[in-house]
């Protein structure tokens, strides 16, 4: 996050904004041109303490502070070269009112004459530079004391309270670092490879409850008893990003403890009741036991507190304190589409971090797939052991898709230290396509070995910051295995492989013949042709029984050919990779009769999938016929996704009656929203299946909320709109009914629906912010199809909410410019750049680039057919003059 530890986790991407905004690289390379390498500062003066007292203002979005930093000196180099200064991060503070020597007076210097006094510091909005009268020695440790003001931050601390607008709105504060963002609200050296203890007093008003990193010292009633204080401590280090702080009105529960560590769950007691955190939480210690297992080592901090609040961007693995985005705190119904394969899965990756990421710290941002990608992968290994082997297949397969679908977008290395922000690392190359290359080194070391090297990998390095080749060294060690080629294409290098496969059968030769071609290889985009890659083909012999199992080997073009001889019979099924040990892409089309069979009787659900698409790719009557019979018969839910997913890719008049059939039929609620979100666009039979469907009284929230977006796309206002409006006043659990229904009235284009999604959005701050997140979507949607009077009316609005205080508002309304082609608006767009932390700024510079292209090619239209009529006045004039 994410998800966005986890701002961007796979799973967070569909509600989160970060996810909304993927296209941000649409015909873009990952990094501008002009991007430059990262590295890791110097430690030479390294911060390693931390104490904070904080006086927090909530509803004027005030922190006063004093912070008392612990500074050592870790070189000789010190002496030699004079090293008295240090550079604290510190952007946009209200102001810095003074910055003093706090060194004990049994000062750590050999020299009793050594003067640690600050001799000069000055702040410049962005950097604290402070100078020490006298060099560092070595081993020296000086105290630096901070004292400051900050108003209204743009990010890092995320405030709610009460107003007019929104009297119920809950009253709280959490923190938001991830990547660089600390820096503002906290002076420190905001990077991930300096690491503090940490001790935090908070003085909050008395009803609050206060929450930070570590174990609780104390709380103590002061000034009559109207502010307690309350002290938190953390003896681990830890870095920037990582540090929380939580102020508010909470509701609590207490879950016990495992192996003495105990779990405690939070969330705005104005919006949310002790029965939706246990609904949302209660797998906490049931995860935490089956993780200590697993790892073969002790959970590293004292306690692991969970913590949900508004606009928290995902969820996030701060030691010992994770916060999570309040959209994903559950009531029963919402649990029932979302707990397994969501909100279960995002607390195993958060909790994994706890020693991926945050006993393990990353030495810079170019490592950050030993903390994101290993978090994803773990999500796997649980849903593998809690849920069983299909389910740790289907999780491969989607996390395999969503690293396709980037990369036809742009390719990087999974490491790379060439970056525009570090915040841009957090993709989907990240997330899953390093999970599946985790997938591949434990299948490639097996499963002994690769348990007991990141056991004894966790083991080594608690503590420690970590880079890729110290991962690397332990896969070794204990495997034997040089595994240099495999880092250096796998890891650092880009893209993977695609697979382009062949079938024949001779009977007169008792053989079959498989072809396989990697089609990948792009010189442009530095992707090459795949070395390793020990592909499996299995056959099945039906008159036999046998299973035989060949491994291809590519030649230096990426060809490779394997046969089976002494075959009596046509093989009944073939399975390429049939352990899924490898990440690629497959188009293998062995016939009719072999991709039937494949998607009835393959025992793995990658090959039962591949086989659907394959089916619904051949798009014969016979080929439909054999997915509508997987209707009753197919058992997992992710594989009936993925045949109605292949046959809405397709959308012939054969397919789509099947895919309406897949949506009625339905009745697990984890399969439901997906098949229904697969039903978004105008077709008479999915409309009527859509209204069916619409009629179920047990539907879950997100499966009716995308019925109702399915629904608007038919554009059919006359039949639509009334239900859409009426489904708007939809009162379910956090809207999310409402919100389908806003989407839905965004696609029916007549001028009515415009009026109410005007109307809707023009109430702004009176409505909850994910709501109005949506109707803003859904308003430039319609936007598109009105006249010029009504267009330049909704474009107007838009602008209006470019000024909105919550960034996902103003995300939402720049992608809704950004796609009207709304030039005029581009000094607006611009000058949201200073209400967003610079991680954002690449995002937005994009969305202006675009706008701008837009703008280009209507240009580019309009000077064409001013050219076409120049010429066809010209040719009218000759016409004339001939006839005259």
């Amino acid at each position: 996050m994410p998800r966005s530890c986890c701002h961007a986790h796979s799973r967070i991407v569909k509600e989160q904004d970060h996810g909304q905004l993927q296209h941000q690289y649409k015909g873009r390379d990952f990094a501008k041109p002009d991007a430059r390498k990262h590295y890791a500062p110097h430690l030479i003066l390294e911060p390693v303490h931390i104490e904070a007292h904080l006086r927090l203002d909530i509803p004027n979005k005030h922190v006063r502070g004093n912070v008392t930093t612990s500074v050592v000196c870790n070189s000789l180099a010190s002496k030699e070269s004079g090293y008295r200064s240090l550079e604290f991060d510190a952007v946009n503070f209200a102001s810095v009112e003074s910055v003093t020597d706090a060194t004990e007076t049994s000062s750590t210097s050999p020299s009793s004459d050594h003067d640690s006094s600050v001799s000069e510091w000055r702040y410049d909005g962005r950097k604290l530079y402070v100078t020490w009268a006298s060099p560092f020695e070595l081993d020296e440790t000086r105290r630096i004391s901070v004292t400051y003001h900050v108003r209204e931050p743009i990010t890092g601390l995320v405030f709610s309270s009460p107003d007019g607008h929104q009297p119920s709105r809950p009253l709280l504060v959490i923190s938001d670092h991830e990547t660089e963002r600390a820096r503002y609200w906290l002076p420190c050296v905001d990077n991930p490879a300096v690491r503090t203890t940490l001790r935090i007093q908070f003085e909050a008003p008395a009803s609050l409850t206060a929450l930070a990193n570590g174990a609780l010292e104390s709380e103590t009633l002061v000034e009559d008893g109207k502010y307690k204080r309350t002290i938190w401590s953390l003896s681990q280090r830890c870095p920037s990003y990582l540090i929380c702080i939580a102020v508010g009105d909470f509701v609590r529960v207490d879950d016990g403890e495992v192996n003495g560590v105990p779990f405690s769950y939070f969330a705005a007691a104005a919006t949310f009741s002790q029965d939706n955190l246990r609904t949302t939480f209660s797998a906490t210690p049931e995860i935490q036991r089956w993780m200590v297992k697993k790892l073969s080592n002790p959970f590293p901090f004292p306690k692991y507190y969970q913590v949900a609040g508004p606009f928290v961007g995902g969820a996030m693995e701060n030691i010992s304190l994770t916060t999570w985005d309040d959209s994903f705190v559950m009531d029963e119904t919402y649990a029932k589409e979302m707990r397994i394969s969501t909100i279960d899965a995002i607390n195993v990756h958060e909790m994994a971090h706890s020693y991926f990421g945050d006993s393990l710290v990353i030495r810079h941002f170019e490592h950050a797939w030993l903390k994101e990608s290993w978090a994803t992968y773990i999500e796997g290994c649980w849903l593998e052991d809690k849920h069983g082997q299909e389910f740790l297949e289907y999780e491969l397969f989607q996390w395999a898709n969503a690293y396709f679908g980037e990369c036809n977008t742009y390719v990087r290395p999974i490491v790379t230290r060439t970056y525009d922000s570090s915040w841009n690392l957090f993709d989907r190359h990240l997330y899953p396509g390093g999970a599946c290359r985790l997938h591949m080194l434990r299948r490639h070391l097996g499963d002994q070995i690769f348990w007991a090297a990141i056991s004894d990998y966790l083991k080594t390095y608690q503590g420690e910051l970590v880079d890729t080749d110290d991962f690397k060294k332990k896969l070794e060690k204990h495997s034997g295995y040089n595994l240099t080629a495999f880092f250096e294409e796998w890891v650092y290098g880009r893209g993977y492989p695609k697979l382009k496969g062949s079938f024949n059968y001779s009977a007169e030769k008792g053989e079959v013949k498989i072809g396989l071609e990697q089609t990948q290889k792009d010189d442009k985009k530095g992707v090459g042709v795949f070395e390793y890659l020990p592909i499996e083909v299995e056959i099945f012999e039906e008159d036999t029984g046998k299973k035989r199992v060949a491994r291809a080997v590519f030649d230096e073009k990426g060809k490779a050919s394997i046969s089976f001889g002494g075959v009596t019979k046509k093989p009944a099924m073939i399975r390429i990779d049939p352990n899924n040990k490898l990440l690629f892409s497959l188009e293998f089309n062995p016939g009719l009769d072999l991709l039937s069979n494949a998607l009835r009787d393959a025992p793995d659900v990658l090959t039962r999938i591949r086989a659907a698409n394959e089916l619904a790719k051949i798009g014969s009557r016979p080929a439909l016929d054999v997915l509508l019979g997987r209707i009753e018969t197919e058992k997992f839910f992710g594989v009936r996704v993925q045949i109605a997913a292949a046959l809405s890719r397709h959308k012939t008049g054969l397919s789509i009656p099947i895919l309406a059939k897949f949506l009625l039929a339905e009745s697990d609620p984890l399969a439901q929203p997906e098949i229904a979100s697969l039903c978004h666009f105008k077709d008479k039979t999915i409309a009527s299946a859509l209204r069916e469907f619409l009629k179920k009284d047990d539907l879950g929230y997100f499966a009716r909320s995308h019925a109702l977006e399915g629904l608007g796309r038919q554009a059919d206002p006359e039949q639509d709109r009334e239900y859409l409006v009426a489904a708007t006043q939809d009162k379910s659990f956090r809207h999310f009914v409402a919100r389908g229904a806003y989407l839905g009235l965004g696609h029916l284009r007549d001028q009515k629906s415009f009026e109410v999604l005007l109307s809707a959005v023009e109430k702004g701050e009176d409505q909850e912010e994910r709501l109005l997140f949506r109707q803003v979507g859904a308003l430039a949607n319609i936007t598109a199809w009105q006249p010029p009077h009504l267009k330049k009316e909704g474009i107007s609005v838009l602008r209006q909410m470019l000024r909105y205080p919550r960034q996902l508002v103003r995300n939402a309304a720049i992608i809704g410019l950004t796609s009207l082609g709304a030039a005029e608006a581009e000094e607006d767009i611009e000058a949201v750049k200073v209400l967003c932390p610079p991680q954002d700024h690449p995002w937005i510079d994009r969305q202006i680039a675009a706008l701008r292209r837009a703008g280009d090619d209507s240009v580019s239209r309009l000077k064409t057919e001013i050219e076409k009529l120049n010429d066809r006045l010209k040719k009218l004039e000759e016409n004339t003059a001939r006839s005259d």
